[in-house]
């Protein structure tokens, strides 16, 4: 027998009683028939054991929320089925047929049953049983008389001309119903949208969300696509990402799923010993969000879903960017660090690479270019009556890099790890007999210059008037201190330094001695003459030989070592091309400040994320382990699973390298934003600009808002269509309109705005039992919130009802009871109020098209309540709301 609404508030009520001074509470309960039985489920957060259960068996079976049966039971909707496997034992699996027959939401207070059309809500589920009950003869009595007159309706569509009867059964059916809807206390008006009571800009957090949000939440979770949650105002975005997280790093749920025949997490062996260890060890996830407030409010709710540690996991961004790439890459320094990073923090918050300026590429590409132009630089082998070792080396280097200029990232690794492992020994024993042969040349011309001590002399003025004598490359091996040297072998190192591209250029006419080292041969000559001629040749060669054993170095050497350097180069490349999509006036500002070493916050996240790419790219084509500060870094903070919240906030840099964080052999990155709530120049403007930058992304959306009124959401709507030019695909939950409209007060008088904004208050107090909501007022500047508290703790209702006025930056001290908050607007995202004001929007110095942003953000912020000051009429915002009316009559 099907249970019906007061079955399964006894139900409830009965286990609530009976779990008293027990350590855990279910969080939802389903009722289903499987295979021909009705049973009954309680869903709870983690495992409980035989013995913590005690007597409670006797109302059902107790199992993990995420669990797979579970899972199934949140994912269909009431009223449908599902087949499901459970593992026995030895690979042996039961097949059970189920069908869904109602579910109760315990933290959201919700019961739906299948084939009933109302949701029902309560307050307290004991106080809802009494009403029942008390009701319950009416009840039935409505129950058994709809029954007949849907019954009588189907008949009468049998027969013709009977339109005018079946009109009225359907006048009396909906008068039924909305008395139905009084009985069971589920009538649509002010007394039930006040049943929640926000604490002061707390997030709704729901430990268990509905069908839509389950299937987001356990679906293509190891599976290479990256989920993008789209959604609207109150679609439970964070929510449902904040599950999906718990989820992914459920120890239960990934152990049940081994032995599931069609598996959820789709890990393999190893992936699945790798993700326990680092679940073990703390290291799975990282989440991030754009604002230091969200990231504040997304820890707390993240804690009710068990997931621990949030102080080390979740992070402001920049402030996240900033730390590892001070402490663990060592690219950059603070203001009074004396390290040897080779960039400082910069200060500057301009926009500097534009959302559609595909500034990634063109990094990646200036990169790859440097290492594609190396064929068309390698100088002319002399091939003629010559087979010496080196020159078939040469060779062999050269003809490695046939199509080398068409090579991508992953081809530059195999080239470079192949040309070490096939030449690199033969090259260094060449090159070591190269150095030798110029400190033997040296050696002989030393005695030579004592000899002549005229010759000596000038020489070593002329040593001390340069800084060198020249490269041919800026290879950091051939970097020699000064410091303790004799004259001596100073005079000994600077020649050798000579000999190399003296040498060189009596075998490449291309290569051209300046001035100095001219002067050098010219002093040398007399005593040189024609006696070193063949040694001369021999260091010429082997220097020739040098520009191609130079890329046999290994890839750390070659393409790992110097990136900063390219990296400065690559400015001078924007620059130079006058680069479309960046600000070429913030860039030349940047690089004229602190010789060039500042690094502006977007630069930061494209240099983290293209080093950790390249990381990972050498980790996939080679086995090699190579020791390097960057691969050191990369290994301790990649991370299997990574989540970013209000993503469109972001600039397409920001993901790039957050997504770098993902450790190689995972890729379960989630991201979630609503287009409409981005509020930063830079942050991204579709999901698609996300192509190629994250990998196989998929966007998934959520369309019913639960936060907000249908009023509400009616604004937000209009405000996504007029900005977007497209309208929304959500909808709101709640569907009643007899709820509090939006209001406008349009006013040059700073007091008369005040005294608006403190009148609505003062209505909404009333309204909620002389309780206060969660109320907050947003404004422009931040530091306005001061003088402005004041004047709103000066009015009547403030001043009668000790009703005090906090800025929502600073915490809240708990001894006060009564209070509300003022924030800047940028701060306030992740938040939710039932009342919220916008304080003189038409001073916030932006376009319109930002301001609907601004009140967009505003919108979605508050439950039920919305009132917004000008100080003039303002059309374009006006046409939203209502001037001259009250909430409510008091």
């Amino acid at each position: 027998m099907k249970e019906k609404l007061i079955n399964i508030v006894e139900n409830i009520d009965s286990c609530n009683k009976a779990r008293q001074g027990l350590g855990f509470a279910p969080v939802a309960r389903v009722h289903c028939e499987c295979d021909g039985k009705g049973n009954t489920y309680w869903f709870t957060n983690g495992c409980i054991s035989p013995r913590e259960l005690g007597d409670l068996s006797k109302f059902g079976s107790f199992v993990p929320k995420n669990s797979n049966v579970a899972i199934k039971m949140q994912t269909i909707e009431v009223g449908t089925s599902f087949d499901y496997q459970q593992f026995i034992n030895l690979k042996r699996f039961q097949n059970h047929h189920v069908v869904l027959e109602n579910r109760a939401n315990f933290q959201n207070k919700t019961i739906a049953i299948a084939g009933d059309t109302l949701l029902y809500q309560f307050r307290d589920i004991h106080e809802f049983l009494k009403e029942l009950r008390r009701n319950s003869s009416d009840i039935r009595d409505i129950e058994v008389e709809i029954e007949k007159l849907k019954r009588e309706y189907e008949e009468l569509k049998l027969k013709k001309d009977t339109a005018a009867q079946r009109g009225k059964i359907t006048k009396t059916i909906n008068d039924l119903q909305r008395e139905y809807r009084l009985l069971t206390q589920q009538q649509e008006d002010l007394k039930n949208i006040t049943i929640y009571i926000r604490k002061q800009g707390e997030m709704r957090y729901s430990l268990i969300v509905d069908t839509v949000q389950t299937r987001i939440k356990s679906q293509n979770l190891y599976d290479g696509k990256t989920v993008i949650i789209n959604g609207g105002p109150g679609t439970g975005k964070s929510t449902t990402m904040i599950h999906r997280l718990a989820y992914l790093t459920d120890i239960f749920a990934i152990d049940e799923d081994e032995n599931e025949e069609n598996q959820r997490f789709k890990l393999n062996a190893s992936q699945r010993q790798q993700l326990r260890e680092a679940i073990r060890n703390k290291r799975d996830w990282m989440f991030f969000s754009p604002s230091k407030m969200l990231k504040e409010y997304l820890a707390e709710a993240m804690k009710k879903e068990g997931l621990l540690d949030t102080e080390q996991k979740v992070w402001n961004w920049k402030d996240y960017c900033r730390k590892i790439l001070e402490e663990n890459y060592h690219l950059l320094g603070g203001d009074n660090d004396k390290s040897n990073a080779p960039f400082k923090v910069c200060k500057l918050e301009g926009t500097l690479f534009e959302q559609n300026a595909d500034i990634v590429n063109e990094f990646t590409n200036f990169y790859l270019n440097e290492f594609r132009k190396i064929k068309s630089q390698f100088p002319t082998l002399n091939t003629e009556g010559t087979g010496s070792a080196w020159m078939v080396i040469a060779k062999g280097i050269e003809k490695k890099f046939e199509n080398s200029e068409n090579f991508k990232l992953s081809q530059f690794v195999v080239l470079f790890k192949s040309l070490e492992s096939v030449y690199g020994d033969n090259c260094k024993d060449i090159l070591r007999d190269r150095n030798n042969a110029i400190a033997n040349l040296a050696n002989e011309i030393i005695p030579l210059l004592d000899k002549n001590k005229d010759i000596k002399s000038e020489l070593e003025d002329l040593f001390d008037l340069t800084d060198g004598v020249g490269e041919l490359s800026e290879k950091e091996d051939d970097i020699e201190s000064e410091e303790e040297k004799s004259n001596e072998e100073k005079v000994c190192s600077k020649l050798k330094s000579w000999l190399k591209i003296f040498s060189y250029s009596r075998l490449d006419e291309t290569i051209q001695l300046n001035s100095e080292q001219m002067l050098i041969y010219e002093i040398l000559q007399p005593i040189l003459g024609k006696q070193y001629d063949d040694s001369i040749k021999n260091i010429g060669e082997l220097m020739l030989f040098e520009q191609f054993a130079q890329y046999t170095r290994g890839v750390r050497n070659i393409m790992l070592n110097g990136l900063p350097a390219r990296y400065k180069r690559f400015r001078t490349h924007l620059s130079k091309i006058q680069y479309k999509g960046c600000d070429l006036d913030l860039l030349r500002t940047i690089t004229q400040r602190r010789q060039g070493k500042e690094l502006h916050h977007q630069e930061q996240a494209l240099l983290l994320g293209f080093i950790n790419n390249l990381v990972k790219q050498i980790k996939a084509s080679t086995n090699l382990k190579i020791k390097h500060s960057f691969v050191e870094a990369y290994d301790d903070v990649s991370r299997p699973i990574i989540g970013i919240d209000e993503a469109t906030d972001f600039s397409v840099c920001d993901i790039y390298a957050m997504q770098s964080l993902l450790t190689r052999e995972f890729n379960s990155l989630t991201l979630c934003g609503d287009m409409m709530q981005r509020l930063t120049s830079y942050g991204i403007t579709s999901w698609e600009q996300l192509n190629g930058i994250v990998q196989n992304p998929l966007v998934v959306e959520m369309k019913t808002s639960y936060r907000q009124s249908k009023r509400l959401l009616d604004v937000a709507r209009n405000l996504y269509y007029d900005t977007m030019g497209k309208t929304p695909n959500y909808k709101a939950f709640m569907k009643s309109n007899n709820v509090p409209v939006p209001l406008l007060y349009v006013d040059v008088n700073e007091d008369a705005k005040v005294r608006w904004i403190s009148k609505r208050i003062e209505e909404v107090f009333r309204a909620y039992g002389e309780q206060l909501p969660s109320i907050a007022i947003f404004v422009n500047d931040k530091g306005y919130i001061p003088s402005f508290a004041k004047r709103l703790e000066n009015t009547d209702f403030f001043k009668n009802n000790k009703v005090a006025v906090y800025d929502g930056l600073n915490k809240t001290p708990n001894s006060v009871e009564k209070y509300i908050c003022v924030y800047p607007i940028e701060v306030v995202k992740g938040m939710e109020f039932d009342v919220v004001f916008f304080h003189d929007v038409d001073k916030y110095s932006v376009d319109t098209e930002m301001q609907r942003r601004y009140i967009y953000v505003g919108v979605s912020r508050a439950a039920f309540f919305l009132g917004i000051t000008l100080s003039e009429e303002k059309k374009e915002i006006e046409k939203y709301f209502e001037k001259g009316k009250d909430w409510f009559k008091i």
